[in-house]
């Protein structure tokens, strides 16, 4: 019989399921009666990566630079981006549509973008399907030491507010805080 070791909540009820699936296949093939090791191992695997990250930023830069630190910390499976607010709707929305499993469980916002910029996609990234959203942390990651930026991020659904650089430090807080995950080497 299957046993959870742990729940991790950034994983839904499908990632579980599959995961169970692929360990009774696994432990049928083997031959193994018990296969609580097995999945133990399956899991503990699984579970130290988030399935998917969106940055959203125009500068292609500090796309590149944060798509390389989040590379280099193996924390996801998928690293998406969108050069501005427009871009990451209509990529959430595909997600919604095409494959919610791939929707991210962080999106690392910018403020200042040309098109839309990140309030504008706080207040239009509400009109989504509360399913996925109810997953996914949102940090703002941006230049922008105004109060006035700060405050009103204060009133959005945001975790968080960052200054640029992403450093390895803001995100193993961010993973700790929002994922339980530990840091990583």
């Amino acid at each position: 019989m299957w046993r959870p070791l742990a729940e991790v909540s950034y994983l839904n009820t499908d990632s579980l399921a599959r995961i169970r699936n692929v360990v009774e296949t696994l432990r049928q093939a083997s031959g193994e009666r018990d296969g609580g090791l097995f999945f133990g191992l399956v899991f503990i695997v699984y579970s130290k990566m988030l399935p998917a990250i969106l940055l959203v930023d125009d500068d292609a830069t500090t796309n590149f630079l944060n798509q390389r630190l989040l590379s280099r910390l193996n924390v996801s499976r998928a690293v998406h981006v969108a050069g501005n607010g427009v871009e990451a709707l209509t990529r959430l929305q595909a997600c919604c549509q095409e494959a919610p499993d791939t929707f991210p469980v962080l999106i690392l916002l910018d403020v200042n973008m040309p098109v839309m910029n990140g309030f504008e996609f706080l207040e239009a990234y509400q009109q989504l399907p509360a399913a996925p959203r109810r997953h996914t942390v949102i940090v703002m990651l941006t230049t922008s030491t105004l109060d006035a930026d700060q405050l009103r991020a204060q009133q959005l659904p945001i975790a968080g507010y960052l200054t640029k650089p992403l450093t390895r430090e803001n995100m193993a807080t961010v993973l700790r805080v929002h994922f339980n995950l530990p840091p990583h080497p």
